[in-house]
This record gives C-alpha cells, structure tokens and sequence, in this order.
C-alpha cells in the first residue's frame, strides 16, 4: 500500500522531501494504530486519523 502512494506522488512529480515527510507521517500514525489499538494499517479511517492528530498534537506541545 505504501509502495503504491509512494509511486503515485513520484508520478505526480512531488518533490522528493514532500514525499518523505508523508511517508513519514504515515509510519507514526502506523504506530499510532497498533499500539492504540492493536490494529495493523490496512484501511484508513477518518475517526482514527482525527484521534491521531489529537494525540500527535499533545505530543508536540
């Protein structure tokens, strides 16, 4: 699934950092999910994501 995003933003000629940072991003939330909730990444849920951002948030603050 990565491996597809990745491809899709080089086809769409992201620039090599922007594509890092999202790959990046994505691999925290990955985290995020599994040690929350036990779940591996295979499907991304909006209720989920709002969480993660919530908790991403504190973390940085």
């Amino acid at each position: 699934m990565l491996e597809e995003f990745k491809n899709a933003m080089i086809q769409e000629e992201m620039s090599p950092n922007t594509i890092e940072s999202y790959l990046l991003h994505i691999e925290d939330y990955r985290k995020w999910l599994h040690g929350s909730f036990g779940s591996e990444l295979t499907k991304l849920y909006r209720e989920n994501i709002l969480d993660f951002r919530a908790a991403y948030r504190l973390i940085e603050n």
